[in-house]
């Protein structure tokens, strides 16, 4: 069994022999071979059989046989008596190209029209389960429904979807056992502001176990996602890379739940109204490896922790903010049951009002390798009142951009506190370190380059 390169050009693929036979596949997915028993064979001659995409044929060895096509193809010679059919896959390649549509078992391959594109997916979804998209613009007149068990739709290089009107998102999934992934979302003009208002995606009430993967959001006038978890939803969100959509992910619970999430490589830029992250009343998260902006007039926090969270681990963030003095790049902010058992490794908050923005009853927060850095103001501003919270070889650099009073350390309230290994990096900042009277702070292996004010450490 061999492969030969076939092209305008014919060229002898089987000389003449003893009798026997041969079977020749056209492994191309668009374009004809012919064959004939000359070398003055044309594509397409009147002296020739032509063997269409994916298709094969039997020839005799009593007499030599040319082949050639119209542009480069690549043709199977099997030996006699070896049977030949295309793959799934094959064919699912073959009818993207084309355009063609057909049922072939357990999915089925759907091309646009642009304009009533969403309610013909569903559609397909109810009959198939499974739907591959051709590559093409979609054009979404009503969200996409992954409303049954095993649910997936499928992208490709080149699969744009668009909403044509506002609505809550262009796919929005309540069943188990689903999949979404390899395709753009586009909000319609590469102004953000004048598109539909509508997210990427929403996780509704019902899902569990849930894969998006291979996103490219752009210019959507709405979040990637926002969710109210109900539950354990056990989704994964990975491979997201886009610019100027309104905000990133946001899970806010409406009481405490578990909601089982993983976030991994998420990267979008220029973020026009809202926060790159904001979480709420869940636990169970698991984040790493993001890279986010803000644009300039967006003065809301990158990564918001608000209230009830617990057992969350961030892990490999950069993250921007904006020059708003008030506004920090990271806040944790608890004025309820009290945020705890959250860690954060090997990260960067800069570029914001405040690096790093700890309030109110927050505790047993854990800090490994965080620098804060480029802000207006303080580097890290402290003033939560929860206990057993730790930094150990984090930092503060170039803080204090405004020129005003600010520190890399300022502890402004009575929070417990452990500091390891601090680096006081930044040259202008008032003081590196600030502490306020009644603080409960300890600090170990402090720089003798670090200059502090306000009173001594009380200890945690």
């Amino acid at each position: 069994m061999s492969k030969i390169n076939i092209g305008p050009q014919p060229q002898q693929i089987i000389p003449k022999s003893k009798s026997g036979s041969f079977n020749l596949v056209n492994l191309d997915l668009v374009n004809t071979i012919s064959v004939g028993k000359t070398s003055s064979i044309k594509p397409g001659g009147t002296n020739t059989d032509d063997i269409p995409p994916l298709g094969s044929a039997s020839y005799s060895t009593d007499k030599q046989w040319w082949a050639c096509s119209p542009v480069a193809c690549q043709l199977q010679v099997m030996d006699s008596g070896t049977s030949w059919s295309p793959s799934p896959i094959q064919i699912a390649e073959q009818l993207a190209l084309t355009g063609i549509n057909v049922q072939i078992p357990g999915f089925f391959v759907y091309q646009p029209n642009g304009t009533t594109d969403g309610s013909k997916i569903n559609n397909a979804l109810g009959l198939y389960g499974t739907v591959i998209l051709a590559p093409g613009t979609y054009g979404i007149d009503t969200p996409i429904l992954l409303d049954q068990n095993g649910n997936c739709i499928i992208g490709s290089l080149g699969v744009i979807l668009v909403p044509l009107v506002p609505m809550t998102a262009l796919i929005i999934v309540s069943a188990i056992n689903t999949y979404a992934g390899n395709m753009q979302w586009y909000g319609g003009t590469n102004t953000t502001a004048n598109n539909p208002a509508c997210d990427g995606i929403n996780y509704a009430p019902g899902t569990l176990r849930h894969i998006t993967e291979n996103i490219l959001p752009l210019y959507l006038n709405g979040a990637f996602t926002s969710c109210t978890p109900t539950g354990a939803m056990h989704v994964s969100v990975r491979n997201v890379h886009g610019t100027d959509c309104n905000s990133g992910i946001t899970l806010l619970a409406t009481s405490t739940k578990p909601a089982q999430w993983t976030i991994e490589d998420f990267d979008i830029q220029n973020l026009m109204g809202g926060p790159a992250m904001q979480f709420g009343l869940v636990t169970d998260v698991q984040v790493t490896k993001v890279n986010t902006s803000m644009n300039a007039a967006n003065a809301t926090q990158a990564l918001i922790i608000g209230s009830g969270c617990q057992t969350m681990n961030f892990s490999g963030l950069d993250m921007s903010g904006n020059s708003n003095a008030a506004i920090a790049v990271l806040q944790i902010s608890d004025t309820g049951s009290g945020s705890s058992e959250i860690n954060f490794t090997d990260c960067v908050f800069q570029n914001g009002g405040i690096g790093v923005q700890i309030q109110n009853n927050a505790s047993r927060l854990t800090f490994k390798g965080v620098m804060a850095k480029r802000s207006q103001g303080d580097g890290w501003q402290l003033s939560n009142s929860g206990a057993f919270n730790r930094m150990e070889a984090c930092g503060g650099n170039i803080n204090n951009q405004a020129a005003g009073v600010a520190y890399d350390v300022n502890v402004s309230s009575t929070g417990h506190w452990l500091n390891d290994g601090f680096a006081y990096v930044s040259g202008g900042v008032t003081f590196g370190r600030n502490l306020a009277v009644g603080n409960h702070y300890t600090e170990a292996n402090p720089p003798s380059s670090m200059t502090n004010t306000g009173a001594g450490p009380g200890g945690w």
